[in-house]
């Protein structure tokens, strides 16, 4: 006669399911630093970055912020304060590049 135990079998489908999700959130994980690195890596050869060091990077980030803020403020009809926010983003870019 075969002994059937419900519970053991429905632990053992739930750790199946648990150990699934964990080896699939691992491997997304393992594989996501790559797929930064692959992203800023383009981003950094578009940008024409030769070094692409975290002051860079930040210089980059601070420019685009600039840009965004003279767009605003163009559209917003201030527009010395908009040429003024769009030529620091671009010294910001340009220095960011070189």
């Amino acid at each position: 006669m075969v002994e059937v135990n419900i519970l053991r079998d429905v632990g053992e489908i739930i750790g199946a399911g648990l150990a699934w999700i964990a080896d699939t959130v691992l491997g997304a994980l393992d594989s996501l630093g790559a797929i930064f690195s692959d992203f800023f890596g383009g981003v950094a050869s578009g940008a024409g970055m030769d070094d692409a060091s975290l002051f860079a990077w930040v210089l980059l980030a601070l420019g685009a912020l600039f840009i965004v803020g003279a767009l605003q403020a163009f559209i917003g009809a201030r527009i010395v304060g908009g040429i003024f926010q769009l030529v620091i983003g671009a010294a910001l870019i340009g220095w960011a590049v070189t």
